[in-house]
């Protein structure tokens, strides 16, 4: 039966990344880069700068662009963008990129290394988004084992096509340029971090599996900043290892394992953004070229708060007569108007977006449900609600950064904190599924609804990968 089961969770496993594997071919779109900077494609660059041991990349801006009076400008600068520097960053002459180096330190470098070249960002978001996923599996299942838990293998499976299809995943697949590849290493550091957290604390401490947790979760800020909120899991793997039964120099050993790497990680990062752009906290967006000037884009606003929530959450996408039927939010993001428009205008605008709760509700179900037996869970087992707020609260979080910070919404921010949430939908289902419930129809029933908020969220998850058209899906 243990061989059957294993055979069934891998099927399902197969599932998730053949339609990861289908979506990077979406539309037509070639997998073999360009060699020069082009809109989309960013890492290679930074590949190259890296290996030849310089900072800004390797292209020199347009002297028209370096002559404006404010190469900022996006009416100004527009016609130099298009000749492959969209989204760069300008500082003191030279180009550099916002994004972290994390995924071309992984990937882009290592391809160079064994010399293949240049690599399709498409391919670098399917390869992470898959180690992502796999990554979340292992950590599902080692939580699961922590509860002394043992899931029935129809569970395994569902867990794992929740996982993996019950948020839009194959969706930044489908996208899949160095905007979708950074947040999907973000994902897969984020979650190995987790899973050798889990390992090394959880039961009998390891110092090798906290340090390696340890150093993921520092370098996913070096691929996203926003996973900074990582430190709250290695703030809380430190509160368990303290409380372990340890002798005091092997406690000390464990601290240090667990805090040096995270530490060292928080440094480099730090100095690499000091050696670029002469500040420890300036990643270059405020330096970026790009559809509005950022030197004078109101950043951190509350006002931003309710309206970033509702879209990220609870926003409908579109039910439209034809195929594929669901759609996210139309583009209502015009540069021009930015540029051109009064003080005092309201600006908030959005790239396609859709609601998570709302459009995949699996993410949202699974709280429902462990409220609704919450006493029962804190009774039988008591180590899956602190399980479950540890998950939610970092995502939680990120929601409220994300949306605090702009003045308007994407649909790929939402996998920063999705995941996390997802995660902590299926613990909670997890956990409702295990206590005693006074009739076996309520058992039926909440199983029942489970299901029938995962075939909504595939559904949708699926459909959104079938619009033809490129960029961030605004057909």
């Amino acid at each position: 039966m243990r061989r059957r089961a294993a055979v069934l969770v891998a099927l399902c496993v197969l599932v998730v990344v053949g339609f990861y594997a289908r979506s990077a071919v979406s539309y037509g779109k070639p997998l073999a880069p360009d060699h020069a900077p082009f809109y989309g494609n960013f890492q290679n660059p930074i590949a190259d700068a890296l290996l030849d041991h310089q900072l800004s990349l390797k292209v020199t801006p347009p002297p028209g662009l370096l002559a404006l009076p404010n190469p900022y400008d996006p009416i100004a600068n527009d016609p130099y963008r298009a000749q492959g520097i969209h989204d760069l960053s300008l500082y003191k002459g030279k180009l550099y990129s916002y994004f972290g180096p994390a995924p071309a330190i992984l990937l882009y470098i290592p391809f160079r290394i064994f010399r293949v070249g240049d690599l399709s960002p498409t391919i670098a978001t399917l390869v992470f988004a898959t180690l992502g996923f796999l990554f979340s599996l292992a950590l599902l299942r080692r939580l699961v084992r922590w509860w002394e838990v043992d899931l029935p293998p129809w569970m395994q499976c569902v867990a794992v096509l929740t996982l993996g299809l019950g948020i839009p995943m194959a969706w930044l697949v489908y996208i899949g340029r160095d905007y979708e590849s950074s947040i999907a290493c973000g994902y897969m550091l984020l979650f190995a971090g987790l899973y050798f957290l889990a390992r090394g604390a959880l039961g009998k401490s390891n110092a090798g599996f906290l340090a390696l947790g340890s150093l993921a979760l520092g370098f996913a800020v070096a691929a996203r900043p926003t996973m900074i909120v990582g430190g709250i899991f290695v703030a809380a793997a430190l509160i368990i290892v303290l409380r372990a039964r340890e002798h005091t120099r092997r406690r000390i050993a464990l601290v240090a394992a667990l805090v040096t790497p995270y530490v060292v990680m928080g440094v480099l990062v730090a100095l690499f953004n000091y050696a670029r752009f002469g500040s420890v906290t300036e990643f270059g967006q405020s330096y970026q070229l790009t559809l509005i000037d950022y030197r004078t884009y109101p950043f951190g606003r509350w006002s931003y708060l309710p309206k970033g929530v509702f879209y990220y959450l609870f926003s409908p996408g579109r039910w439209l007569s034809h195929f594929p039927y669901l759609f996210l939010r139309k583009n209502v993001f015009d540069p021009v108007y930015i540029a051109q428009a009064p003080p005092g205008t309201n600006l908030y605008q959005n790239e396609p977006v859709a609601g998570l709760v709302t459009n995949m509700p699996v993410t949202g179900i699974g709280f429902v449900l462990l409220a609704t037996g919450i006493r029962g869970v804190a009774r039988r087992l008591p180590r899956a609600i602190p399980t479950v707020v540890l998950l939610t609260v970092p995502a939680v979080l990120m929601l409220l950064l994300t949306s605090y910070q702009l003045r308007g919404t994407t649909m790929r921010y939402e996998l920063d904190f999705a995941p996390l949430i997802c995660l902590g939908s299926v613990l909670g289902w997890v956990a409702w599924s295990r206590i005693p419930h006074r009739a076996a129809w309520i058992t039926w029933f909440g199983h029942a609804v489970w299901l029938a908020a995962l075939a909504a969220s595939i559904a949708f998850s699926f459909a959104i990968t079938f619009t033809p058209c490129a960029g961030t899906g605004s057909c």
